[in-house]
């Protein structure tokens, strides 16, 4: 019911309504613009910084982004479920489901990936395109 509830309208501008739904999705949009541009460009451009100054990701980092992926990708999936569910538990057991999928096929998908730079250039393309729908 709370997740439902982030469709009503919070404030107006130039004759459009919007809610934390809206929010989320821009937010989330915006984020997948950065972020698959500062990875193409790490792709072709490289490093700008010296050698041995790069961070490296901490888990913490790695868990807000992936959290902020879900939420951004799965929050109209989720208003949907709650609206045609009635028992709560066949919603829990499809997440949990996909949860499984998702981590038995991403190590197999990651070194696909990593082996053909040019699908990870075209994944991050993809990325800029749902961006910018998310915006839209």
């Amino acid at each position: 019911a709370w997740i439902i509830g982030l469709t009503a309208p919070l404030f107006s501008l130039f004759d459009h309504q919007f809610s934390w739904r809206d929010l989320i999705l821009i937010g989330g949009g915006l984020f997948l613009i950065g972020k698959a541009t500062h990875e193409i460009h790490q792709k072709l451009e490289g490093d700008s910084e010296e050698v041995g100054t790069s961070a490296a990701a901490t888990f913490g980092g790695v868990l807000a982004q992936i959290m902020l992926l879900d939420v951004v990708f799965s929050l109209d999936s989720i208003i949907t479920a709650v609206g045609m569910v009635e028992q709560r538990w066949v919603m829990v057991t499809a997440i949990l489901i996909s949860i499984g999928f998702m981590i038995a096929f991403a190590k197999p998908i990651s070194d696909f990936v990593e082996k053909h730079p040019t699908v990870k250039v075209l994944a991050l393309s993809f990325l800029l395109m749902i961006g910018l729908v998310l915006i839209a």
